[in-house]
């Protein structure tokens, strides 16, 4: 920021509009809440945020919640349920659209809302005028944790975050025990002891409080699920979900939309698709799958958003790593085959697969909706039959 000799702040045009535009839309933001009656004041909300498992976090909390006999809503980028009824629904576009879904669950005395909280939603003060109970962080980087900070400095009960990432409260006064931590440290609130990765599922073994123990097994495949489950106990755990539930509650979600989730063909090789679309997502479902793979592990890589050595890291650990390109991206990773669409990225990957195999493809682009209402991934395979 630019200072006149010494001590003086100089103010510019672009200061100026960035704090009107701020005092603009937070003020919109808690006149549209009052318009609508406030109707978050009468529902406990946990905002979950970070880089990646959002959307399987939130899912997690929300049935380790309705296990606990709670009425719930849910809202994440797969849509909105409302106690059991669901719809495909932007609820993070503007203010009055959040209002007044907010405002139903208020009027179907909903108790508890979980939503997947974006950076856009903080910035645009999309979320300003809703009274948050609970922030979950699921991971962080320097890409979303301005935002996470935005909200945790906002007044709320707790915040359930990663062990490793405690440095993201420093200059913030929070009470202990308010901060709840989850992961594999023996320090954490919410300590991931042992995971056991299968083809179609995955169980972990946590110790809550370095006194309780308890085996959990979910239908979703991955190491990256050992973390959204541990982060979701942790967050039931605070919120007085009785611990014998958890088990069953974790059990009760069957599958999230591009989360290691498997495509039903008649081939004889494993299709899998993944929305990862950071450099940790990336390694960590690449390292799954090397683990649980028959044989060859041939992967197609969204390059967008991953960085090189990522990528480099992925080919020592696939037997085949092919990447798409785009016009702002070039790969020269060796060892990396580049493509420059989706579309012959996936007919070059499943041409080359044999019996018992697996092929990967990771990217949220996968699961974009077509015209036809089928994902991207969906018709690429089809095409390629």
């Amino acid at each position: 920021m630019e200072r006149e000799s010494g001590t003086k702040q100089v103010v510019t045009p672009d200061m100026v509009k960035q704090k009107v535009n701020t005092v603009f839309y937070a003020t919109r933001s808690k006149l549209v809440a009052a318009r609508y009656g406030n109707p978050s004041k009468n529902i406990r909300v946990i905002a979950v945020m970070g880089i990646s498992g959002k959307t399987t976090t939130a899912c997690f909390i929300a049935e380790l919640l309705k296990e606990s006999d709670h009425t719930v809503a849910l809202l994440t980028n797969r849509g909105i349920e409302i106690k059991g009824n669901y719809a495909e629904k932007d609820y993070g576009k503007d203010v009055a659209t959040l209002q007044n879904i907010l405002k139903s669950a208020k009027q179907k005395q909903i108790e508890f809302l979980v939503i997947e909280v974006t950076p856009r939603m903080v910035d645009r003060h999309i979320i300003d005028g809703i009274q948050i109970d609970t922030v979950v962080v699921t991971n962080c980087d320097a890409r979303v944790e301005p935002s996470i900070r935005k909200m945790i400095e906002k007044q709320i009960n707790y915040v359930v975050l990663p062990h490793y990432n405690t440095t993201l409260l420093q200059g913030m006064l929070m009470s202990e025990h308010k901060i709840i931590s989850f992961g594999d440290s023996i320090d954490a609130d919410s300590t991931i002891d042992k995971v056991m990765l299968y083809r179609k599922g995955t169980e972990v073994r946590l110790v809550i409080d370095n006194q309780t123990t308890i085996d959990v097994a979910t239908h979703l495949v991955g190491q990256a699920n050992a973390y959204n489950v541990s982060a979701a106990v942790a967050t039931a755990y605070v919120l007085g979900v009785d611990l014998d539930l958890v088990a069953n509650g974790i059990a009760r979600l069957q599958s999230v939309t591009s989360n290691y989730e498997y495509v039903s063909t008649d081939q004889t090789y494993d299709i899998i698709v993944d929305g990862a679309d950071n450099n940790e997502s990336l390694l960590s479902v690449i390292t799954s799958a090397r683990e649980l793979s028959k044989r060859r592990l041939i992967a197609v890589v969204a390059s967008d958003g991953m960085s090189d050595d990522a990528l480099s890291a992925a080919t020592k650990l696939t037997d085949r790593l092919i990447v798409i390109d785009t016009p702002d991206q070039t790969t020269t990773i060796t060892g990396a085959e580049a493509v420059l669409s989706a579309k012959d990225a996936t007919a070059k990957a499943l041409r080359g697969a044999k019996k018992g195999d697996t092929v990967l493809l990771i990217g949220g682009m996968f699961s974009v909706r077509q015209s036809s209402g089928k994902t991207l991934a969906d018709v690429l395979i089809q095409g390629a039959e």
